[in-house]
């Protein structure tokens, strides 16, 4: 009788742990959650801290490097003569796809001062059926150890896929961040169409 009795005892034990095991229940959704959400989406927000500077010492400038196959071809903020020092502890740069062949980039380096641009896309041809393809892939740099004045600390990459002819498919698949041999990964050395954006520093 009291074997029988510890069995059923046993049994009721088990069902109500395995049973409280799978019960389902609503959970509200995460920052997080919204977060992934809109990197699936193409929006992305990657910040620098800047909290180990000595406040309002440093001048900033916006970079946006636009690479080739490999090659530098330009500086989109070339000409830009206006810096931002670095009043506040952090700096933020944003990417919110506009259409397929558009996406607007914004730099904010305080509570008032930010600047961007609209920057055109282009579009590759998949030879397997001949179309036009936009696939673009974002991918952020490792924070550099150390810094020069004046060297491109680059945040964030931008870049068109290539077609593969071996596979026969457009593809865009590489490390998952960037370090500073970034120029001989795979993206750079076979993506036609590459924005670079990041930053230069100087002490004022």
């Amino acid at each position: 009788m009291y074997k029988k009795n510890l069995l059923t005892l046993l049994l009721i034990f088990f069902v109500a742990v395995f049973g409280h095991a799978q019960v389902i229940s609503k959970a509200e959704p995460t920052p997080q959650d919204y977060i992934n959400l809109l990197n699936k989406q193409g929006y992305y927000v990657a910040a620098l801290d800047m909290s180990a500077f000595e406040k309002d010492k440093y001048l900033m400038t916006p970079v946006i490097n636009v690479y080739s196959n490999g090659e530098l071809q330009c500086n989109l903020f070339e000409e830009f003569g206006i810096g931002y020092t670095n009043s506040e502890p952090r700096i933020t740069v944003g990417i919110v796809p506009k259409s397929d062949s558009l996406i607007a980039c914004n730099f904010q380096f305080d509570k008032k001062c930010s600047i961007g641009l609209t920057l055109p896309l282009k579009s590759i041809r998949n030879e397997s059926d001949d179309s036009d393809v936009f696939f673009y892939k974002l991918r952020p740099f490792v924070a550099p150890a150390e810094w020069n004045e004046n060297d491109v600390i680059p945040i964030l990459s931008y870049s068109s896929a290539w077609y593969d002819p071996e596979s026969q498919i457009c593809r865009n698949c590489d490390e998952d961040e960037f370090d500073k041999d970034f120029i001989n990964s795979v993206t750079f050395r076979k993506s036609s169409h590459v924005y670079v954006f990041g930053i230069k520093i100087r002490k004022l």
